[in-house]
């Protein structure tokens, strides 16, 4: 199978580089969080850390995952090296739309984002065709690959609405459809197929029981579809049930894991592995919060605006982010070891691939994260004003301790650096 390191290893370093601004752009304006979920320049922020970041991650993990889970090698391995530049320029051009209100850009850069994402659909599709082996992860795989082209145009037509008002929903319908297909439907729907292939490979468990993880992906594929038609047609009932059902969903899947953790005979936990852990307890919290913004309207009048900031805190800087980054701290350091040390092996002492990166910036990276989130939440919550800006700056020193361990990682690329053995053992003295 053709060796892919150097491709997805390209789109980690532009996340990588997106997700640095991201957090850069927050510690210069603080108060674009406190301006509601729709405000231009938020939308703007959180398109440069969902599509910029997680978005551009999640690409090179799957140019890299998918021919491993089905067993053979990308349709197109031409294709992402097209798709990649394409991504870049629509996500500037989106972003910066964004940020100047400009929604004419916006459609525009969002047709660029839209064509790298049929390019990313052809090769992933047409794989998942090729394969002999489909289980229930290469279809999460599929799900997702699908889900995310109906997010992007559900995101189109909001942009092209807000101009010319031609459909019949108002366009924060539309708004939360695209949200909610994108982070629902792309990023959950790869998390609850891929994490049981990839929580049993780092942790040396097994999953306990596979049809309830098919179960969980049926509950939150249909409730998903059905959300989406209730919010289209205007179906409050509706909503509340399949909302109910994907709820349903995520908790078989977080048994599920739970089982398999359970079952794992490497007992240690690092980094990585508690990341994903923290950001899943995220999303089990944030399940309910959507599930009471659709189902009452209990929040008043002065909390409207927040709740909904701090529900897309909870889900993309309390779930997908610590799940994403603590599978890249996996499977990162995995890639550099195999460019720049497994045409090594034999000739001479190499370090393993868990001795690359730094525990203690790693632990350091994950605690400030989470202080970060707390300083917002209080920002978001609270009428001091220094909450927010604080939370801004916290955020930027984990991005940084995150980059550092990764930069520390990459160096190897360049200057591969062999540990040495264990040396002989000691030679008892004869009498």
């Amino acid at each position: 199978m053709a060796d892919v390191s150097g491709l997805s290893l390209s789109w980690f370093a532009c996340a990588l580089l997106a997700l640095l601004a991201a957090s850069l752009w927050l510690v210069l304006s603080p108060g674009l969080l406190a301006g509601g979920h729709s405000a231009p320049a938020t939308v703007g922020w959180v398109h440069c850390l969902v599509l910029g970041f997680l978005a551009t991650t999640t690409f090179g993990a799957v140019y890299q995952l998918l021919p491993v889970v089905v067993g053979e090698p990308l349709a197109h391995p031409r294709l992402p090296w097209l798709h990649l530049p394409l991504h870049g320029l629509g996500c500037l051009g989106l972003i910066h739309s964004f940020a100047s209100a400009n929604y004419l850009a916006v459609a525009l850069s969002g047709g660029l984002l839209l064509l790298g994402f049929a390019l990313f659909a052809l090769n992933s599709l047409r794989t998942f065709a090729r394969a002999r082996r489909k289980d229930v992860v290469a279809y999460a795989f599929c799900a997702a690959t699908l889900w995310l082209l109906l997010a992007a145009a559900a995101g189109l037509l909001a942009a092209l609405n807000r101009q010319h008002g031609f459909l019949p929903q108002p366009t924060p319908v539309w708004l939360r459809l695209h949200a909610h297909l994108g982070l629902l439907g792309f990023f959950v729907t790869l998390l609850q197929g891929a994490g049981f292939r990839l929580l049993p490979m780092f942790t040396l468990g097994e999953v306990r029981n596979w049809d309830r993880v098919v179960l969980a992906l049926a509950l939150t594929q249909g409730g998903l579809l059905g959300l989406s038609i209730g919010w289209l047609e205007d179906l409050a009932a509706g909503r509340i049930v399949f909302a109910a059902l994907i709820c349903a969903g995520l908790l078989l899947s977080a048994l599920e894991a739970r089982a398999l953790l359970a079952s794992r005979r490497k007992r240690a936990l690092d980094q990585g592995l508690q990341a994903f852990i923290v950001g899943g307890v995220a999303l089990g919290l944030a399940a309910p919060l959507g599930f009471l913004l659709l189902a009452t309207d209990w929040f008043d009048g002065a909390l409207e605006g927040r709740v909904p900031l701090l529900y897309g805190l909870l889900v993309v800087g309390g779930a997908l982010l610590p799940m994403v980054c603590g599978m890249l701290l996996k499977v990162f350091p995995f890639l550099v070891w195999m460019r720049a040390y497994a045409p090594r092996l034999g000739r001479g002492p190499v370090p393993l691939a868990s001795q690359l990166p730094s525990p203690v910036l790693e632990q350091a990276w994950l605690e400030t994260h989470l202080l970060a989130l707390v300083l917002l939440a209080l920002g978001f919550s609270r009428t001091e004003a220094f909450w927010l800006p604080a939370g801004a700056l916290v955020l930027l020193l984990s991005q940084l301790l995150l980059l550092s361990n990764f930069v520390r990682i990459a160096l190897h690329l360049r200057t591969p650096r062999p540990v040495p053995g264990p040396g002989p053992a000691p030679v008892k003295a004869r009498n």
